[in-house]
């Protein structure tokens, strides 16, 4: 059983617009928007938050001081998907904007982003691994 999508088609139609999402998602040029392009933008947003966020059901199982920045990297994702499909509608560098929201999900998993917390992040060792020898240019 798929889970539902962590970020509404209320709080995408809100957050982008209700104009710019139909302008986007109409596929077939009738002048709605189509339900399964509005479901794959939610889906991937929601996807990548669960890649770092865990299987969470929904966002009440977050923390709820946590929700309010979730909902908006996830809401940033979506965007981004939007600005990628549909650039000339968007203005907006899609590929610039995944980056960002990438970034901001690196922070979560790495204990960077101090979300819910005043705590210093605690310490990460990294090690290298070389498997050849470096390339002479």
């Amino acid at each position: 059983m798929a889970l539902a999508p962590l970020i509404t088609e209320q709080q995408l139609s809100d957050f982008l617009s209700a104009l710019v999402l139909q302008r986007i998602c109409d596929d077939a040029g009738e002048g709605e928007a189509a339900v399964e392009a509005v479901e794959s933008i939610l889906a991937y947003a929601s996807s990548m938050l669960r890649g770092k966020l865990g299987q969470v059901e929904n966002l009440s199982a977050i923390d709820e001081d946590l929700r309010p920045e979730v909902t908006r990297i996830g809401l940033e994702i979506c965007q981004a998907r939007a600005a990628i499909r549909h650039p000339e509608v968007m203005r907006m560098d899609g590929f610039e904007l995944m980056k960002m929201a990438k970034s901001d999900l690196k922070a979560i998993r790495v204990n960077e982003a101090g979300l819910g917390t005043r705590d210093k992040p605690a310490q990460t060792e990294y090690a290298a691994v070389i498997a050849s020898s470096p390339r002479r240019w």
